[in-house]
């Protein structure tokens, strides 16, 4: 009974051979979209055993159902059922083992996509082949069959849509948009079930109604791709104009600490020529006053970071300097290599980022007293960065982990957390966010493969 199903459609062709092309390009789509596509025999390869695969589950789906209605006396809506999951089941169950879509929510969202897509196709197909059977007899043999070219057109061209507008490129998505995506292709979905659960005999409208929700899909979704296309490129824009910023200030502290250089190079050299002249005089008694004189008037303090890594230390050095602009003190406990393989634009990113947002965060909420404490360490195969300030809770009405931005122009600022995260993501790591009393905490794991850590 369970190769029934496979005996009566495939052996016997009960449906004809369209039916069997419709699987096998239904199963060979899935696998097109769920997989990079190269011209490569291992890509071909890759290909031909998961368009198998897929063939295979939606084979046994069937098998089950077939069994299943061979139980009940109206087997037509539990068809119709069947006809409406098997291909969502398909590509639902495709979302456990592709690599090369890393966000499991977009897998879902593409296996909701596509099975929806060859939904509404098959049943155009089906709805115009119907109509032209009944008017003017079965065809005569599989090539004057016009459903087949209707169904091959519409499986290329939904292929060709989700490669051409990819969204697993982007590495920003917002949430909303994508939850309205789902939202309205399962409502789609379900209208098209309801109409033919409620109407099960064809009829002129049943294609015009599906060609109009297959135009309505592919709308959404090129209009979706655009607003994550769009919102991808302002995010890019705006981690290069803080990357911009970033070196403007640290030419700028460049420039600070070479006129402060050239100032004590001008006053050494008028002291030594002071001394000089004491010397020559012997006026012993007036350089000794001299000297008690300069130790008690001139404290130099000399604040520098150096952990061996020079990109690093200059990060550290610029950021150091931006407190203490603001009256601010850091403190670093730094144990890394000499040499990191993470670029150094990421880098740059998110310790400028977390460093900065803490420097806010002080400023803010007026809590100088306490030192922003910056930890760095290479552990294993990655690079933990910690960055911890102090805030006061009073002074935060909302979430303090919600991490609004306090300054003015916030249509230019609020994208740092958000270019951390993405390059966290990027280096195969992550990024974490905690309170704790009075402290607020930010962690990040990047990736950073290398021998061990010199101290």
């Amino acid at each position: 009974m369970f190769f029934g199903y496979f005996s009566d459609y495939y052996v016997h062709q009960a449906f004809g051979p369209t039916y069997i092309v419709t699987n096998v390009v239904c199963a060979v789509a899935i696998a097109l979209i769920f997989n990079k596509v190269e011209l490569s025999w291992r890509c071909a390869l890759r290909l031909f055993i998961d368009s198998l695969c897929v063939w295979l589950i939606s084979l046994i789906y069937n098998s089950i159902f077939y069994v299943i209605q061979a139980q009940v006396s109206d087997p037509f809506y539990l068809g119709l059922l069947c006809r409406f999951t098997v291909w969502f089941f398909t590509a639902l169950l495709h979302t456990i083992y592709p690599n090369n879509i890393s966000k499991y929510w977009l897998r879902i969202t593409l296996a909701l996509l596509v099975s929806s897509f060859i939904l509404v196709g098959i049943n155009i197909s089906g709805s115009v082949g119907s109509l032209i059977t009944a008017a003017y007899g079965y065809p005569n043999n599989f090539f004057s069959d016009f459903t087949v070219y209707i169904v091959l057109i519409l499986i290329i061209g939904i292929v060709m849509l989700f490669k051409s507008l990819d969204l697993s490129q982007f590495r920003y998505i917002k949430t909303a948009p994508i939850v309205l995506l789902n939202v309205f292709f399962f409502v789609g979905y379900s209208m098209i079930f309801a109409y033919d659960w409620l109407n099960p005999q064809n009829n002129v409208y049943k294609p015009i109604l599906y060609a109009g929700v297959l135009v309505a899909d592919a709308l959404t979704y090129v209009i979706f791709y655009i607003n994550a296309k769009n919102y991808n490129e302002v995010i890019k824009s705006q981690a290069y104009a803080l990357k911009l910023e970033s070196e403007k200030q640290q030419l700028e502290i460049s420039n600070s600490k070479y006129e402060e250089l050239h100032k004590i190079r001008h006053d050494i050299k008028d002291q030594f020529a002071l001394l000089n002249e004491l010397m020559r005089e012997k006026k012993y008694d007036e350089m000794q006053h001299y000297f008690a004189d300069i130790n008690e008037k001139v404290h130099v303090q000399m604040d520098f970071v150096d952990c061996g890594n020079d990109l690093l230390s200059a990060i550290c050095n610029m950021e150091l300097t931006k407190a203490k602009e603001q009256g601010l003190e850091i403190q670093y406990k730094i144990s890394v290599p000499k040499e990191l393989s993470i670029e150094a634009s990421d880098l740059t990113s998110v310790l400028s980022n977390l460093i900065d947002n803490a420097i806010e965060a002080e400023i803010r909420d007026e809590t100088p007293s306490k030192d922003i404490e910056v930890e760095i360490k290479q552990e294993a195969n990655y690079l933990f960065i910690y960055v911890e300030n102090a805030f006061t809770p009073a002074n935060h009405e909302t979430d303090v982990l919600a991490l609004h931005t306090s300054k003015a122009n916030r249509s230019n600022h609020g994208y740092g957390t958000k270019i951390v995260k993405a390059l966290a993501e990027k280096n195969h790591g992550y990024v974490t966010y905690s309170v704790q009393n009075t402290t607020f905490k930010a962690s990040v794991m990047l990736e950073n493969p290398c021998k061990s850590p010199e101290k």
